[in-house]
């Protein structure tokens, strides 16, 4: 059975929140040995969807659940809110065809997770907003 390492985090829907939330990620991947791409890929989702629920999900007061783990070759990273129930993956993808001036704003950012990720899924349950992106560390070119 492989070894599971977790680590929990309980931050306000801030910019604060997501600061500290991405200082806490950098410490577990380095603790955890993650290789570098694999590590920037998901600072670089953190930062979309925590930013994302700041400044759309409502108060600055409420608080977001992030859990990152690693299971094997396995790791996953859960966002959890209480804001309105919202599912990004549901958003069209974002027009990249048309001039910059006749596109319409957003979208751009889930698209670049789903991107940079092996797998996002989206669920509501109890009342919470749960975005759920894992990766294996087996894809990234500098793991041993």
């Amino acid at each position: 059975m492989p070894e599971v390492n977790v680590h929990r985090v309980t931050v306000r829907a801030s910019i604060d929140g997501v600061r500290q939330t991405l200082n806490e990620f950098e410490h577990f991947g380095r603790a955890q040995a993650l290789p570098d791409d694999l590590r920037r890929r998901f600072l670089v989702a953190l930062d979309e969807v925590l930013s994302n629920v700041a400044r759309h999900g409502g108060s600055s007061e409420s608080l977001v659940q992030v859990s990152f783990k690693l299971a094997g070759d396995r790791l996953t990273v859960t966002v959890e809110d209480e804001a309105p129930a919202f599912n990004p993956l549901d958003a069209p993808p974002p027009d990249t065809s048309s001039p910059l001036e006749q596109r319409k704003a957003g979208g751009v950012g889930i698209e670049l997770v789903r991107t940079l990720l092996e797998s996002v899924q989206y669920e509501h349950t109890g009342g919470r907003n749960r975005l759920t992106m894992t990766d294996r560390i087996s894809r990234h070119a500098n793991h041993p």
